[in-house]
């Protein structure tokens, strides 16, 4: 019995302790992010330009101090809610700072363990966008961060967000798998032998304007490096085409952006965009009042 009770107890402890832990992270965290959410003053002021100095100097403060890495070893085992200011804060610094990206690999942000722990579809929708933006921050800039993502199976988690509730999860879901694309087709096979670019390429027809605009700027990349994904992007083509017609500016200069990666490479897919009616679109796209209205 007093065995039992020990172990008991030992439990207790431990569970109280990892409560602790959560909750002084979370606080910390808030507090370190603070100065970043005070509104700037106008662009172009004296006002403007001090202050962005004064949050430079904060920010290699929190590198020198090592913070990503002690918020990286920090977050390794908090679930939900309590991700939420870590999530935050990590964003921020990796999205601010090529160094504090730096500093996040080297402490094992990309750890897959890490990863699919930020990104677990049942997470809070604003911790899945600040670790979507910073892990899309990573292959944004540099395709030597490519390998250690794939190892960190981003691959095999996207499919689920990109079907999420949240349409900032979804366009952020597309947006990663643009610069997941763009500095060369290193993934291209991994996301065509997963089944992803048939969830991307419906992101085309979503609801959320955001979720299209990045959806075209990552079917985009999918076919500008080669033609390996055409056989697999061809159904894409009449989504894009109607997109020429979006609302929105950049969805529209993406989708014919698209469209032109479509022939880059070869014409086995010039056949689908003429039958679209993609030619008679981008003609009527680049002669139309908007187009003279810009130009």
């Amino acid at each position: 019995a007093d065995v039992d009770a020990d172990v008991d107890a030992d439990a207790d402890a431990r569970v109280a302790f990892d409560r602790d832990v959560a909750a002084t992270t979370r606080h910390a965290a808030r507090l370190l992010h603070l100065p970043f959410t005070h509104p700037l003053p106008a662009p172009g002021t004296t006002a403007a330009q001090l202050a962005e100095d004064a949050l430079r100097r904060y920010q290699e403060q929190l590198l020198s101090e090592a913070v990503v890495a002690g918020l990286v070893q920090a977050i390794d085992g908090l679930r939900g809610d309590d991700l939420g200011a870590p999530a935050q804060l990590l964003s921020q610094l990796v999205l601010r700072s090529s160094q504090c990206a730096r500093q996040f690999l080297e402490a094992g942000g990309l750890d897959e363990g890490l990863v699919r722990g930020l990104l677990a579809p049942q997470n809070p929708a604003a911790v899945l966008v600040d670790s979507l933006l910073a892990v899309s921050q990573l292959a944004r800039l540099s395709q030597r961060h490519y390998p250690p993502i794939a190892r960190a199976g981003v691959c095999d988690v996207v499919n689920r967000l990109l079907t999420h509730d949240d349409p900032g999860v979804r366009a952020r879901t597309c947006n990663l798998l643009g610069n997941m694309c763009r500095h060369s087709g290193y993934f291209y096979e991994r996301i065509a032998r997963r089944g992803v670019l048939d969830s991307l390429i419906a992101r085309c027809e979503d609801v959320d304007r955001t979720t299209r605009k990045f959806a075209c700027f990552a079917i985009g990349n999918a076919g500008f490096h080669s033609d390996a994904l055409y056989p697999e992007l061809r159904v894409a083509v009449p989504p894009l085409v109607r997109l020429l017609g979006d609302e929105e500016d950049k969805t529209r200069a993406n989708a014919a952006a698209a469209l032109g990666n479509l022939v880059r490479n070869s014409a086995a897919l010039c056949g689908d965009l003429i039958r679209a009616g993609a030619l008679e679109r981008l003609v009527e796209l680049a002669t139309g009042p908007e187009a003279a209205a810009e130009a």
